[in-house]
């Protein structure tokens, strides 16, 4: 197997021009040339696939070198959008695992204790045969050796071939896999390792391929986890009818939830439709998007039974058309404050492609701070660019990419006053305050009132709207309640949010924690 290895090429930042005057977004000047950053890869052809955002703020972005035998590729920006030099070889870790004909890393996610999980697949005899590829790095780019099957990695496979189409790690540290495998019929399935990198066998023998015939040439292109080990998946049938699949820790389909745990929306009129990212909503709904009759389609549901959220957008879901062209939406997050970020390609005409994030507000609305009418896009001097996914940087502000034909890859930061509101819903009590804040201890103290006896839960997010951890569960008596909130060790400065939920409603306020 060889490790990573020095690029014979030179990654530039490109200076990007004009953008036709339509609504480009407040950029953040300070980020790489006026807001934006473009690494030429134009000698590998590099293909981004995913991104994720470290703890500290730092942008990875994975995908493949599109020459020759393919490459799967992790990259690495620094705050201020250069290309990070003390990151495996000048900012880049090239992977191929044993020497194999083609490599594709589909998705990437960082660990909370700054290790990468990189997520995709392998080819290993220059036929049409997929193996499942998870690879675990160390912050610096090295690969970890305590982690899989051999050396930092682990790849598994069947007699059929598997491809996969995205992955993501549970908050139990467990690594999912969605995709597709090649039997008699083309079908989707779901599969889970260990934090280790081993196959978790407890997980119906280690892949789930749901026994439906509506399944049947159908995909699954995106999953997440819960607290309680449930995934939850979404995608298209055949047919291309959204799906929306859950399945319960121990693999078993969920028998409440749609039709013995597969949701199938059949849209009227032969509609194309097509899931493509999927999140665990604070709320505990379910957050799904995809495009819709060629138009940007974000949707809202339980996770207990799948029905819609009626109070969510129109009847549960939101539609956009963008330029009455081709739109899809490729992934979505949803802030600590409810907002939702949505990131994904539009056509400008039928030429031309661009980078398009939305913003929506906690019900679906259309932010009208952001952007025109709640909508910014990029235009790449002209060219192609394909929106792959969007994150909030520790200090509030987002970060999107995009890549276009030729190798470029592309990083926008934007200015986001919106992630610093104080946000309430139905509120969780009365007279929420802690201190101090900002904070460069390791513990303090919230004082809150409540009305009557409630259950009580106290969560600790980062600025990507990731939950860290669960700093209080429990029931409390009414009146004045004072706690001693410790947080996780090792935490970087920037901006957090902490998120009360009692009976009565849900209470989010800001915390900034400074250097000791």
């Amino acid at each position: 197997m060889k490790n990573s290895v020095f690029l014979p090429i030179l990654f530039s930042l490109l200076i990007s021009t004009s953008l036709f005057g339509q609504a480009e977004g407040s950029y953040d000047l300070t980020y790489g040339n006026n807001g934006i950053t473009v690494l030429d890869g134009s000698a590998l052809d590099l293909n981004l696939e995913g991104m994720a955002l470290q703890p500290d703020g730092k942008l990875i972005l994975a995908g493949y070198t599109n020459v020759s035998n393919k490459d799967a590729f992790l990259a690495r920006l620094n705050l201020d959008g250069s290309l990070d030099q003390s990151f495996a070889d000048n900012g880049f870790f090239i992977y191929d695992y044993a020497n194999d004909y083609e490599n594709i890393f589909r998705s990437v996610e960082v660990q909370e204790d700054g290790k990468i999980i990189a997520m995709g697949y392998h080819n290993y005899d220059d036929q049409y045969n997929w193996d499942l590829l998870v690879v675990r790095l160390n912050s610096d780019g090295t690969l970890d050796s305590d982690f899989g099957l051999n050396n930092g990695a682990s790849s598994v496979g069947t007699s059929e071939r598997e491809s996969v189409f995205n992955g993501s790690v549970a908050p139990s540290g467990k690594i999912v896999l969605t995709g597709n495998r090649l039997e008699t019929d083309i079908l989707p399935f779901l599969c889970r390792f260990n934090a280790d990198g081993l196959p978790d066998d407890s997980f119906d023998g280690f892949m789930v391929t749901l026994d439906s015939p509506v399944l049947v040439g159908g995909y699954l292109t995106n999953a997440i986890s819960d607290e309680d080990g449930n995934v939850y998946a979404t995608g298209a049938t055949e047919a291309f009818d959204f799906i929306v699949v859950k399945v319960l820790d121990n693999g078993a389909p969920d028998p409440n939830f749609g039709n013995n745990g597969i949701l199938v929306l059949d849209s009227p009129n032969n509609i194309f439709d097509f899931g493509t990212s999927i999140r665990y909503s604070a709320s505990g709904d379910l957050l799904y998007c995809g495009l819709s009759d060629e138009q940007l389609y974000i949707s809202k549901i339980d996770t207990t039974t799948g029905d819609p959220i009626t109070s969510f957008g129109d009847n549960g879901k939101v539609i956009i058309d963008v330029w009455n062209e081709f739109d899809i939406a490729e992934d979505i997050i949803e802030l600590p404050n409810g907002q939702i970020i949505i990131t994904g390609t539009s056509n400008q005409n039928q030429s031309l492609s661009s980078l398009v994030v939305v913003k929506l507000n906690a019900d679906g609305t259309r932010n009208e701070d952001w952007g025109l009418n709640g909508i910014v896009f990029y235009d790449f001097n002209g060219l192609d660019n394909f929106g792959i996914g969007s994150a909030v940087q520790p200090d509030g502000k987002i970060v999107s990419a995009s890549w276009s034909h030729g190798g470029q890859l592309i990083a926008i930061r934007y200015l986001n006053p919106d992630i610093t509101a104080v946000t309430n819903i139905s509120p969780a009590a009365t007279g929420i305050q802690f201190y101090p804040n900002p904070s460069s201890g390791n513990t303090v103290t919230l004082e809150y009132v409540l009305q009557s006896p409630s259950d009580i839960q106290v969560d600790l997010f980062n600025a990507l709207g990731q939950q860290i951890a669960v700093l209080i569960k429990g029931s409390r008596s009414s009146g004045l309640n004072t706690e001693a909130l410790k947080l996780p060790s090792g935490l970087s400065t920037g901006i957090y949010l902490i998120q009360i939920k009692s009976n009565q409603g849900i209470s989010t306020q800001q915390l900034v924690l400074e250097p000791n």
